[in-house]
């Protein structure tokens, strides 16, 4: 019998064949290994993921096959398969594995609805979408930080006011906490700051403030805008001096750029000016073309020019 750490290095194989895209190889390791008695339905998934990474969907059938015949699949299984069909934009193909896997008595996960979510998502396909959340609704699968992130990704490539009124009621009413996960809230306020939703945006503000989150420099950027949206310049300035003085941390030139803007579009120029020359950090042609557009819009045309020569020398 194989030992253990035979096993372990069987496995090893599989992950490189993985890396490496080399279907060949990992159907030759779990060869090896069925003729050792080993090969167990990790195994059996591992080499799954090989030909899913590698785009050979054809061969992962084959697989899936064999599987069956040894009472070897899981919903693990499905979904390694699933991936491969969103991995191409199939959304056909992906409908028929969940229908496959229900067949078998393994109703599909929140792994597999957003899967399906994802390949309509992609497309910029809300009709389908909503077709995937209401049979997550009708099966009892809740949504999680991953399909609000999805739908998301779908509310940028959304066109119409309508479908995209229709999304933001589901982002309202999705039972997941922005605030729990720092790239879900900033991925959130960009959102609302690019779609102009400031009730939501302000809501959302509230609910950071009240959150036990401890933001990291980008994310402090992250408020700055959004409070600047808001005409909460008050808060751009607490968030600016919490960052520094409570937390220790130090600003680099996108957060001082986002300081910057939120002075210069509440047209507080020379406040920006002061800031702009308190700073150690060397200015770079974003941050100068922000005290530009300060000059430009308070009629200091000159200004604009000499700040400009200036910064050319």
């Amino acid at each position: 019998k194989v030992q253990v750490l035979d096993v372990y290095n069987y496995m090893s194989l599989i992950r490189a064949a993985g890396r490496d895209h080399d279907v060949d190889r990992a159907f030759e390791i779990i060869k090896r290994m069925r003729q050792h008695k080993e090969a167990d339905a990790i195994a059996y998934n591992s080499v799954l993921d090989v030909c899913v990474k590698a785009g050979a969907l054809q061969r992962a059938h084959d697989l899936i096959k064999e599987m069956k015949q040894l009472g070897l699949l899981d919903v693990i299984s499905y979904n390694t398969l699933l991936k491969g069909y969103c991995n191409t934009g199939d959304s056909a193909g992906a409908r028929a594995v969940c229908e496959e896997m229900m067949a078998a008595g393994m109703p599909p996960n929140d792994v597999s609805y957003n899967c399906m979510l994802n390949i309509a998502a992609s497309a910029g396909d809300f009709t389908e979408a909503s077709k995937v959340i209401r049979s997550m609704e009708q099966s009892g699968v809740k949504p999680d930080r991953y399909t609000v992130s999805i739908m998301l990704k779908l509310l940028k490539k959304i066109k119409g006011s309508r479908d995209a009124k229709k999304c933001l009621e589901f982002l309202d009413h999705a039972d997941v906490e922005p605030c729990s996960d720092e790239i879900l809230m900033n991925t959130v306020l960009e959102t609302y700051m690019r779609l102009k939703e400031f009730q939501r945006l302000g809501l959302l503000l509230q609910r950071f403030e009240e959150s036990s989150m401890k933001p990291s420099v980008p994310t402090y950027g992250s408020i700055i805008k959004a409070y600047a949206c808001l005409k909460r310049i008050d808060k751009c300035w607490h968030y600016w001096a919490e960052m520094q003085g409570q937390r220790g941390l130090q600003p680099n030139e996108i957060v001082f750029g986002c300081m910057l803007d939120a002075l210069v579009s509440n047209g507080q120029v020379e406040e920006a000016v002061k800031l702009f020359n308190q700073t150690k950090l060397k200015p770079n042609a974003v941050v100068c073309s922000i005290l530009i557009k300060g000059f430009s819009n308070s009629q200091q045309p000159q200004r604009a020019m000499q700040f400009w020569h200036d910064m050319r020398k």
